[in-house]
């Protein structure tokens, strides 16, 4: 049974729809176009049709996880009934400008087959694969569609949806030029619940978390939104392929891949602006917590740059119309020139030939004098574009990311660079926005001074730019110290601390008493204890602090028994004894 014919057989589907024909194969089921005909006009829909299991290959997987024969039914009406409970989800969606909408769907049983078809209908819109191959999209338009999945997703959030598998196979175009986000949820449900399920063509814009079965957030879909970005902005190719117009061999995809899971920072796409490219490699850094966390995050970034990019065009045009007018003003005065020179020529028609030829050495002359002001009148014009054409404002600094972070007591040395390259000598001014997280030198050295956050300002002319700088400990545990030491006044105990993680293990560590009367403590973290009472050790390395408690306490005295018969004898021995506890022996305490 053909795929149309199997899906045929339910017409009309949700009362009044039929097949017209497939319009895709997606990683889970196919789609269909779909219409129905109202009063003479017609309407048109999408079909998602998934059918579980898909086949005698599904079912073999799910036995070889180890699912009896017997236990088949209930292992697929327990996924399907997950399935259903899912499509509230959906509904939730629904009505969103920026997600493809939902509206129906049908789970029908085939009790013959031991399967079940589920029928979900959309609306019909352009895939963007489908769309790129005659319109290939421009920077403004990668633009456009980082903002609008931003917008998906920002509302996705709103109920902790999760997409899971952005691509460009999952976007699509509407009539109104919105990019919108599909299969959402579909491909989710199934995959959380089928054994072994293929996932065909998703690593190629998975987030390296999810790759590797850790915990994951929305950052994963914004990783991938920032991959189809690249892709966009770099002739079609993902990171690490071969640079455009090399060729690509069979098992480059392959290398890409590992390298992206290996944890290689991304190389900027070939195309797009500096300020474009860093938002970009912000949301695919390797780290989830270098990442933009939220849509919310990413979409500010975006709809900033595109602010800033409407203002150019706008000046350009301006610029473009007041150069047309003088060109216009300029033509038309020759032509006023020429006109007036033929009338001229014409009134003098009744004229005799001879008096023609004594006075055309002045004809040459105006022509002549007419042919400079038009050489001088091109110059001036090409004047104003040149002039028109030198950038009158600092447009970005680049040489640093929008968010960096320094390890404690580390440094960064950036190079920046004024854009556009007319402004290069420039001078840059830097400002910290808080001292006792980290300082900045007239040149733009970070300095790193504790553990925190705060902007670091960079301007140049009347443009500003801001830094998130973020100082974080080179050591994060510091472990092998007691919680309390219990010493007697005289007695000393050595502090011992390892430092997480290894590769910071021989940072140098210092330690602080709150107490010197109570207890002192070297630079090699050796205490002593001086006095009765309690003082804290401060142990502190690469930016991250611990404490333990010394509590001193006298020696435990004790008065040995007489052994002399008379009172005489015991009490000049106990007044020897007396004298004894003096020297604190090791037979006077414990």
């Amino acid at each position: 049974m053909s795929e149309a014919n199997r899906y045929s057989r339910y017409e009309p589907l949700f009362g009044s729809w039929y097949i017209k024909k497939k319009i895709g194969q997606g990683a889970i089921g196919q789609v269909f176009e779909i219409e129905r005909t109202d009063l003479g006009t017609t309407y048109k829909a999408a079909l998602k049709a998934i059918t579980i299991p898909e086949g005698p290959e599904d079912i073999k997987r799910v036995l070889s996880s180890g699912v009896a024969r017997e236990d088949l039914a209930d292992y697929y009406r327990n996924l399907i009934r997950n399935i259903a409970s899912e499509f509230q989800y959906l509904a939730k969606l629904k009505g969103n400008s920026y997600i493809v909408n939902y509206e129906d769907h049908q789970i029908i049983e085939n009790e013959d087959e031991l399967n079940w078809d589920v029928l979900i209908k959309t609306e019909l819109l352009t895939p963007l694969v489908e769309h790129v191959i005659e319109h290939p999209l421009t920077e403004k338009d990668v633009l456009q569609l980082g903002i609008d999945m931003c917008r998906a997703l920002q509302f996705c959030g709103q109920y902790n949806i999760l997409h899971r598998d952005i691509k460009p196979e999952n976007i699509f175009i509407a009539p109104s030029g919105d990019y919108k986000l599909g299969d959402f949820g579909i491909a989710r449900m199934v995959e959380d619940t089928y054994i072994n399920l293929s996932r065909k063509g998703t690593y190629t814009y998975m987030a390296p978390e999810v790759f590797h079965g850790q915990k994951y957030d929305q950052s994963a879909d914004l990783y991938s939104l920032g991959l189809v970005m690249y892709k966009y902005l770099n002739h079609g190719r993902i990171p690490f392929m071969p640079s455009y117009p090399e060729k690509i061999a069979f098992d480059d995809s392959e290398k890409a891949f590992s390298e992206r899971m290996s944890g290689k920072s991304l190389p900027p796409p070939a195309q797009g602006s500096a300020k474009l490219r860093k938002i970009i490699q912000k949301a695919c850094a390797y780290n989830p917590s270098d990442r933009y966390q939220s849509a919310d995050e990413m979409l500010t970034d975006l709809e900033k740059l595109r602010l800033r990019s409407r203002k150019k065009p706008f000046d350009a045009k301006v610029t473009e119309r007041s150069q047309n007018k003088t060109i216009n003003n300029g033509q038309e005065e020759v032509a006023s020139l020429g006109t007036a020179q033929t009338v001229s020529s014409d009134t003098k028609g009744t004229e005799s030939i001879k008096g023609a030829a004594e006075n055309a050495p002045a004809p040459r002359s105006k022509s002549i004098a007419k042919a400079v002001a038009a050489v001088l009148m091109l110059l001036l014009i090409l004047g104003a574009c040149a002039y028109a054409a030198i950038p009158k404002a600092v447009t970005d600094i680049t040489g640093i990311d929008p968010a960096v972070s320094l390890y404690y007591d580390g440094e960064l040395r950036p190079e920046y660079k004024i854009e556009p390259d007319w402004f290069k000598d420039e001078t840059i001014h830097f400002a910290s926005g808080d001292d006792s997280v980290f300082t900045v030198t007239e040149q733009g050295e970070i300095k790193a001074v504790s553990i925190g956050e705060a902007d670091l300002t960079i301007k140049a002319k009347e443009y500003t730019e801001t830094v998130h700088v973020s100082v974080v400990p080179k050591v994060t545990a510091i472990t092998g110290l007691e919680k309390t030491y219990d010493l007697y006044t005289g007695n000393t105990a050595q502090l011992t601390p390892v430092l997480e993680p290894e590769e910071f293990s021989q940072e140098p560590v210092t330690y602080t008493s709150s107490d010197a009367d109570v207890a002192t403590v070297d630079e090699n973290g050796l205490v002593t204890a001086v006095s009765t009472g309690t003082a804290n050790i401060t142990i502190t390395s690469g930016g991250t602090s611990t404490e333990t408690a010394i509590e001193v306490s006298a020696p435990v005295v004790y008065k040995p028994k007489s052994s002399g018969s008379s009172s005489k004898s015991g009490k000049s021995s106990g007044k020897k004894k007396k004298s004894k506890k003096e020297s604190f022996g090791d037979e006077e305490y414990f």
